[in-house]
C-alpha cells in the first residue's frame, strides 16, 4: 500500500492523469495532478512530495526537462537530494 506516500503526476493528456491519480489514489497515496512542467513546479513551491511521476515527451518542456530544473533546485523547494536519486 501506500498510504502516507505523497505523489505528484505530471502529465499533459487528462486522461492519462485521471488514471495514474486513481491507480495511486486507491493503494492510498496522497496525489497532486500538474498538466505541464511549469505547473509541476509552481506545486513543488507549495508542497514537496515523496515522488514525481512525469510524462516524458510534453510540449513546450519535456519530462527531461523537467526533472533537470526540479534537480536544480534547492533541497527545501524539492531539488536534488538523496531521496530523489
Amino acid at each position: 500500500m501506500l498510504a502516507g506516500v505523497r505523489a505528484l503526476v505530471v502529465d499533459d493528456d487528462r486522461d492519462t492523469r485521471d488514471l495514474v491519480t486513481e491507480a495511486l489514489r486507491s493503494r492510498g497515496a496522497d496525489v497532486t495532478v500538474a498538466g505541464s512542467a511549469a505547473e509541476c513546479l509552481a506545486a513543488l513551491d507549495r508542497e514537496v512530495p515523496d515522488v514525481i511521476l512525469s510524462d516524458i515527451a510534453m510540449p513546450e518542456q519535456d519530462g527531461f526537462d523537467l526533472i533537470r530544473l526540479v534537480r536544480e533546485r534547492s533541497v527545501e523547494r524539492a531539488g536534488a537530494c538523496r531521496r530523489w536519486r
